[in-house]
């Protein structure tokens, strides 16, 4: 991540993670026009997301405002906490400008994960250091 930004759960680069989209054969290319939601609250988690372009607001409301969590970038991860514990998203993720994300399924993430252990181990370690630093 940037230095000027705060290490952040809900987004982080990881290098680990890029070597298992470089594998993946059932990711694939999502469009997504300025205003579109990619997930919401309360929602099953679908797979996991890579921004190739733009800014994807990640966010929270509470008492009917709306709690900014991060801004995902070129480079970021997110949907990876929710993926991990089975749980539905407890944010919402909308693109503030158009952009581009690969994505992979939860069952592809899960699949690889298994079949490269040591791959998985570091992407844990690093997704345990930033809940550690939030």
């Amino acid at each position: 991540m940037k230095a000027s930004r705060k290490q952040n759960p809900y987004v982080f680069k990881a290098s680990e993670i890029d070597a298992l989209f470089e594998i993946s054969e059932e990711k694939s290319v999502m469009k997504i026009k300025k205003g579109e939601v990619i997930f919401t609250l309360n929602t099953k988690p679908l797979g996991l997301y890579f921004v190739q372009s733009g800014k994807i607001k990640i966010f929270k409301t509470e008492s009917d405002k709306e709690k900014e969590l991060v801004i995902a970038s070129k480079g970021d991860y997110f949907g990876l906490g929710s993926l991990m514990r089975n749980k539905k998203h407890t944010c919402t993720a909308v693109a503030l400008v158009n952009s581009t994300l690969y994505f992979m399924p939860s069952k592809e993430f899960l699949k690889l994960s298994s079949n490269f252990p040591d791959i998985s181990h570091l992407v844990l370690v690093k997704l345990c250091n930033l809940l550690d630093e939030a």
